[in-house]
């Protein structure tokens, strides 16, 4: 491990450390294919643009039956907590 970080970052293996770190207890659960869910992510896909992205995140909210995203935000944060909310 410490090579492979060695080699990607083009620093000396002595200059790494490794950390081992337990297994965590709680499991995110398993999550099952929505078709309704596919088609809201493409249609948000298709409408989106750099130069004015919210009618795309207002459309996924909508399609997703989310609220609608805080435009007070920047809207990778609006589209970040808008997601956030999904079980």
């Amino acid at each position: 491990m410490v090579k492979f970080a060695s080699d990607l970052f083009g620093e000396p293996a002595d200059s790494f450390t490794p950390i081992h770190v337990g297994i965590a207890d709680e499991r995110a659960g398993e999550r099952t294919a929505d078709a309704r869910a596919f088609a809201a992510f493409g249609d948000f896909h298709d409408a989106f643009t750099q130069s004015d992205p919210m009618p795309a995140i207002r459309g996924l909210a909508r399609s997703l039956a989310l609220p609608p995203p805080d435009e007070s935000q920047d809207p990778q944060v609006a589209l970040y907590q808008m997601l956030e909310e999904i079980d």
